[in-house]
């Protein structure tokens, strides 16, 4: 079994009520095993553990359906 990697997006997400509404996108995204995002940042980050790395773009895909923004953080940077 492969290891989950680990990648982040840059979000528009703004509290609860924003990840209410991601929550049904994302647990139906094939091979993301957890999520998380950091409110308190100040680029709501999205954690997001993979088994896959091209499923990001289904992540990714996933919020822009839920009617947000996700864009990838290059080097985990943040």
């Amino acid at each position: 079994m492969l290891q989950a990697v680990e990648f982040q997006f840059k979000t528009n997400l703004k509290g609860p009520q924003c990840i209410a509404a991601i929550t049904p996108y994302l647990d139906a995204v094939i091979g993301l095993e957890r999520w998380s995002v950091d409110l308190e940042n100040v680029d709501k980050v999205l954690t997001v553990h993979v088994a896959d790395p091209g499923h990001t773009i289904l992540v990714a895909a996933a919020i822009e359906k839920a009617g947000y923004s996700a864009v990838a953080i290059i080097g985990g940077a943040v």
